[in-house]
């Protein structure tokens, strides 16, 4: 298997050669406003939370906070999106931007703490106009403050081993116009916090809501010239361009990552040094099937120092081939600009105990240049539970199906 690898990687940086001519996805160097001629217009918006926790069977959380509901309350500064650049027009202009978070968690002096977080949001109309709208929400990005997991002075908190975690949030909503400057929104939604097992304990924290959101238009902010007429002052009226064609095509890549993991065992938690070697090589074909989005197939081989725990032997005891596996996914992206939503289903080839039958990866990927891209996934073992975050610098090439 591992000589058939070989063979695979040395087909697509070789082969790959051939295709770099290839145009890639006209979305990936927009320029529709290389010249800065048209504004851009921003948007604030203030976000309230009222929600449940699911719980994490945590008996010192079970018998406080997770008992009580929680809030939250976010503010957000975005760019409206009109047509500007070709990409908005095919994810119906959406708004994007950043936000900050501070959830407020009953009672305030509990031992999982108040969690705040700072995160990247998209927002995008699904149906409707623009007096009334049907859409989703994604927000990723990095939370902070809470009170960790800690032998000495924390040691009931045993759900999630890190002050700092990834947070993840979902959201659909329906969206009305209220004034001139004023949206408003309502929402039903679902957030997560982990750690990808870069410390344990690590069950994550969960949480549900239903959310109301106030949107004030700010205007117009003008790059080269002062307000020009014509231009609307408040609300920018969509641009609709001639896309170009879109031809199906085939991505090859090839993605090596690497990471950490931390013990499971309760019994090494108190060692808070312990941290095992995680690897990864990903071979993937996929065919893009719009400007939006992909699938495909791929096969998987890992490498994992921690499954020396699970036969009781000490760190990197095990023989080199009872620490590797294989596997095979099914992926699927969801391409917003450069930027890219990666979902993997996999089965497990390897007979490894405690690795299960089938794993799970979900994270983003982001295409700095023509042919290379940065990806973070997490992968999870036969349901929600964390193995490890993966790290990867990815190649990948395309083939261009001939449209005549």
């Amino acid at each position: 298997m591992i000589r058939l690898l070989l063979w695979i990687v040395l087909v697509v940086l070789i082969g790959g050669q051939e295709l770099l001519s290839q145009p890639v996805d006209f979305l990936l160097a927009d320029t529709t406003n290389q010249d800065k001629i048209y504004p851009r217009y921003f948007t604030l918006d203030f976000k309230a939370q009222r929600g449940r926790h699911v719980t994490t069977g945590v008996p010192i959380l079970e018998q406080t906070i997770e008992k009580n509901p929680y809030n939250v309350f976010e503010f957000r500064f975005g760019i409206k999106g009109y047509g500007q650049e070709s990409w908005h027009q095919i994810f119906r202009y959406p708004t994007y931007g950043i936000g900050i978070y501070q959830a407020y968690f009953i009672p305030q002096n509990n031992q999982l703490g108040n969690p705040g977080a700072l995160y990247l949001f998209f927002n995008q109309p699904l149906l409707g106009n623009e007096r009334i709208y049907f859409g989703y929400d994604l927000a990723f990005g990095i939370s902070y403050n809470f009170l960790n997991y800690d032998p000495e002075d924390n040691p009931e908190q045993l759900a999630i081993g890190t002050a700092q975690n990834i947070i993840f949030q979902i959201e659909a909503e329906t969206g009305f116009r209220i004034l001139k400057r004023l949206d408003g929104a309502v929402g039903f939604g679902f957030t997560h916090f982990s750690n990808g097992r870069i410390r344990t304990p690590q069950r994550g924290v969960n949480l549900y809501h239903l959310s109301g959101k106030l949107r004030y238009h700010m205007g117009a902010l003008y790059r080269k010239e002062g307000l020009k007429e014509g231009w609307p002052k408040v609300r920018p009226e969509p641009i609709h361009h001639v896309l170009p064609k879109f031809n199906p095509r085939w991505e090859f890549y090839i993605c090596p990552s690497a990471g950490m993991a931390s013990p499971e065992g309760e019994h090494l938690w108190v060692d808070r040094s312990l941290h095992y070697f995680v690897a990864s090589i990903d071979l993937s074909t996929a065919y893009h099937y719009a400007y939006f989005g992909k699938l495909g197939l791929g096969v998987d081989l890992f490498y994992d120092e921690s499954l020396n725990e699970y036969k009781g032997t000490p760190q990197t005891s095990l023989p080199f081939n009872e620490e590797i596996y294989w596997g095979t996914h099914i992926l699927h992206e969801f391409m917003i600009q450069r930027f890219r939503v990666v979902t993997h289903f996999g089965i497990t080839l390897s007979q490894r105990e405690y690795k299960g039958k089938w794993f799970a990866r979900i994270g983003m990927r982001y295409n700095f240049a023509k042919n290379f891209y940065f990806r973070s996934v997490l992968k999870t073992p036969e349901g929600f539970k964390a193995d490890f975050i993966e790290w990867g610098l990815g190649y990948s090439f395309y083939k261009i199906r001939d449209p005549r």
